[in-house]
C-alpha cells in the first residue's frame, strides 16, 4: 500500500554489531555483541547511518530530499530523531 502511493521504505541493518546478527564492511558475519559501543556512541553511529541511507539507494528511486521522512522504534527512534 506504501509503495502504491511512491514512497519508498528502506529497513536499514545497522553496522554497530547491535543487531541480531551483522555483517561487517570486510563481509565477515558477527553476531550480537553489545558492548561495541558505548550509548552514545552507537545513537551517533545510527543516526550517520540513517543519514547516508537516500545517497545509498539506487539512482532510478529519483528521491526529492525535500520529502524524505526517518522514522524507527525502539533505539531506532532517537536515531531518527537525531539523524
Amino acid at each position: 500500500a506504501i509503495a502504491s502511493t511512491g514512497m519508498v521504505v528502506a529497513a536499514l541493518e545497522h553496522t554497530d554489531g547491535t543487531a541480531s546478527n551483522t555483517i561487517l564492511p570486510s563481509g565477515r558475519p558477527f553476531s550480537f555483541a553489545p558492548s561495541l559501543l558505548s550509548g552514545a556512541a552507537q545513537l551517533r553511529r545510527r543516526a550517520d547511518e540513517i543519514l547516508a541511507t537516500p545517497g545509498n539507494l539506487p539512482a532510478e528511486f529519483d528521491i526529492d530530499p525535500s520529502r524524505v521522512f526517518f522514522g524507527g522504534h525502539s533505539f531506532g527512534a532517537p536515531a531518527a530523531v537525531l539523524a
